[in-house]
């Protein structure tokens, strides 16, 4: 009988261990974009397996190569990821566990506030890289140390848990991978060793053979597999699912933050339309007129005069006078989106739509007794929007719109941002020309940048810091046109919906990538006209009615007039994660080359020292509790009993969301716990928008979370852990 060595079915253990573990990893690319992480892992592993296959050579108890792969893995941990925000330490001292648990807390925090497929950073490759050793060590453990290798695919089963539970579409070779892997293992588990009195030839026989069987298994798997995919029993099996399908429906927030960091966007497909015609624009949402300088809010009550929803219906905007043309027709079918509101075009359109939906004419939208759902699909017989530029600039000023849409809010930069508004319309003699001149002003390159990033607070004034910074997101470029058109006596609204998407032939795909948010102003005859002021590396051409060859002020850059109209969602930049109170955090999606854990020793040594001093000259974490860190605080521990907020969710939302939560609980606040969340969120309004911020006391802002934290544990123990608040999306692109 001729056997392998022990050495051959050793050495194929650690592959096929290997191979089981990198399958998980690559589950894992439909949760986390791929990037630096993947090579990181792989090198960890096959560090780790070297390592403990020569420990397990040379000991003969099992735990000990398990404990010291921990040991040395928490050191490459430490070593790696140990410095301030997740980066490179030279060194081991009592802060590196604080630098360890502040990077694991802000991956956490990134996992909580984004969407699948989330970008990749540094503190979620470590989370990563940490994730992957733990469960190779385990798996080894499981299958050499216990000798049970049919048990290991149990473990190995952990890195398949979060795109499993979510429902996300795993690439087909991570399984593959995986599977091979294990029949590698049991293979080589199960077969004989040699003994010591075979001869050199029958050992170079055996491992020939070894070598032959375990690429037969693999060769096997990798043409069986895809062949029972196509098998018509097999492709009828609907395989258990967990959670929410793709991280769960998702929505527009209706509470638009300007001082909040936009986050990571949803990379899921969120609807899908059919359409012959390029042109129709984008995908309203919903329509808002009420800010108070910082903010917008939905009031939350639609107008009085909804009118049904009928088949071959025109719903038509409160002022579009003009005769409605000949429409095209729209087939749209709802993916991830579940919200009340109905995503339609921005000109008069008919909507044909089973179950109860209605229109709201004063603010163009359609709402829904129900939210849409995945499936879901309904048609539109949409008008292409036919005005121009001498019909608005023939328009008149004063026209019968919602008092809300001049209001101007009133803080201390009110009157400089007038005159802001009042010099770049210089020379403009209608409103349509001082409208196309505020659009050419924040579209030029050369005033503004489109960045993801919010800058620091400057003022009580959102618009006039944004014009400081000049840096800024859909909502900033949108909330400031809005603002400067109402102080020259133009009403004006802000609208949220998704920009065209993908296109592929005649059908649009609309991700959450594509969530937008533009200004509309009222011109009388037309209504209500979409512009456009957010740069064109965002946007593309601007509306063709808002370019006339003769319209005031800085006429756009060449780069902003050369892009396509409807961008791919491949030209949509990657959005950098929320930076972390330890430091801002970049993105890792490309391989850098030098990384100590691939590099030799000197590349190891160079990089450690850049990032050490780069790492030392970071802001550090104050030693106070102030409320930002008290509000992350509360967030993270209310968490875990299913109260949940985003980003763009402002403090005195989340009030009402707690508030509203735990009266759904049957068990409201009492009147101190309902003081120290609003005294908390008071506290957090105050330090980002007041000019002069109070200080509370660390011990009065610990006494608020552990109030309020208590109460929320106390009153919705038990209850699902998940609701829908905190899948809405963040409405800016």
């Amino acid at each position: 009988m001729i056997v392998p060595s022990s050495l051959t079915r050793a050495v194929a253990v650690r592959i096929a261990c290997v191979a089981m573990v990198a399958g998980g990893l690559g589950t894992l690319t439909a949760a986390v974009e791929p990037g630096r992480w993947l090579v990181v892992s792989f090198l960890a592993l096959t560090a780790a397996a070297g390592v403990v296959g020569l420990l397990r050579r040379g000991s003969r108890n099992a735990a000990i190569p398990t404990v010291v792969g921990f040991a040395l893995g928490a050191l490459g941990l430490a070593l790696g990821y140990g410095g301030p925000g997740g980066t490179f330490s030279m060194v081991l001292d009592g802060r590196t566990i604080g630098h360890l648990v502040e990077a694991a807390h802000e991956a956490a925090s990134q996992a909580n506030g984004s969407f699948p497929p989330m970008a990749s950073s540094t503190p979620m490759e470590m989370l990563l890289v940490a994730g992957s050793l733990v469960v190779y060590l385990l798996l080894d453990a499981v299958a050499v140390g216990l000798r049970a290798p049919a048990w290991s695919g149990l473990v190995a089963v952990a890195l398949w848990v979060p795109t499993t539970a979510l429902g996300l579409p795993a690439p087909w070779w991570g399984f593959v991978l995986s599977a091979v892997g294990y029949l590698m293992l049991l293979a080589a588990s199960t077969t004989p060793v040699t003994n010591g009195s075979n001869t050199l030839a029958e050992r170079a026989r055996m491992t020939s053979l070894t070598a032959r069987y375990i690429a037969a298994v693999a060769a096997a798997t990798l043409l069986v597999a895809p062949a029972l995919a196509y098998l018509p029993t097999w492709a009828s099996v609907t395989l258990p699912t967990w959670g929410n399908d793709a991280g769960g429906a998702v929505r527009i927030s209706s509470d638009l933050d300007l001082r909040a960091d936009l986050g990571s966007r949803s990379g899921q497909v969120i609807l899908t339309y059919t359409t012959a015609s390029p042109d129709i624009g984008p995908l309203r949402v919903f329509t808002m007129t009420t800010f108070d300088g910082r903010s917008w809010s939905d009031p939350g009550t639609p107008a009085s005069d909804l009118v049904p929803v009928v088949s071959g219906g025109r719903l038509a905007p409160i002022g579009a006078d003009a005769p409605t043309p000949p429409g095209v027709g729209v087939q749209v079918t709802i993916g991830r989106l579940q919200d009340v509101h109905l995503p339609i075009t921005i000109a008069p359109r008919e909507v044909t739509i089973a179950g109860s939906w209605s229109y709201d004419a004063t603010r163009d939208e359609v709402l829904g007794r129900q939210p849409t759902s995945a499936g879901m699909s309904y048609s539109m017989s949409a008008s292409l929007p036919t005005w121009t530029a001498a019909q608005l600039a023939a328009a008149g000023r004063l026209a019968d719109v919602p008092v809300e849409s001049l209001a101007v809010p009133q803080t201390s930069k009110t009157s400089a941002v007038r005159l802001v508004a009042q010099k770049v319309t210089a020379g403009a003699t209608t409103p349509y020309e001082q409208a196309v001149a505020l659009q050419n002003y924040f579209r030029d390159s050369r005033n503004f940048t489109y960045d993801t990033t919010v800058a620091p607070v400057v003022s009580d004034d959102a618009v006039w810091d944004f014009l400081q910074g000049k840096r800024g997101y859909c909502v900033h470029f949108a909330t400031a046109m809005t603002v400067m058109a109402r102080m020259l006596g133009i009403p004006a609204r802000i609208a949220v919906g998704f920009l065209p998407g993908q296109a592929n032939g005649t059908t649009y795909t609309v991700t959450g990538r594509q969530t937008h948010a533009w200004p509309e102003l009222y011109f009388a005859g037309a209504g209500w006209v979409r512009f456009e002021p957010t740069p064109a590396v965002q946007t593309g051409l601007a509306p063709a009615w808002t370019s006339p060859a003769t319209a005031s002020g800085p006429t756009p850059s060449a780069s902003a007039t050369s892009e396509s109209s409807h961008p791919a969602s491949s030209s949509i930049p990657t959005i950098a994660p929320t930076a972390g109170a330890a430091g801002t955090t970049g993105s890792t999606g490309s391989w850098a080359p030098g990384w100590p854990w691939g590099g030799g020793a000197a590349a190891a040594v160079v990089v450690g020292t850049v990032l050490g001093f780069l790492g030392l000259r970071r802001r550090r974490r104050s030693a106070t509790l102030g409320p930002e860190e008290a509000w992350a605080t509360l967030r993270r521990q209310i968490s875990g009993w299913g109260v949940q907020w985003t980003d763009a969710s402002t403090p005195r939302a989340v009030v009402a969301a707690v508030t509203r939560r735990m009266h759904d609980a049957g068990a409201d606040l009492t009147q101190g716990e309902h003081a120290a969340l609003h005294d908390l969120a008071a506290a957090v309004e105050d330090l980002r928008y007041a000019p002069a911020p109070s200080e509370p006391t660390p011990i009065e802002l610990r006494r608020q979370v552990t109030m309020v934290t208590a109460a929320v544990a106390r009153a919705v123990s038990g209850r699902p852990a998940r609701d829908g608040d905190p899948n809405a999306l963040p409405s800016g692109s």
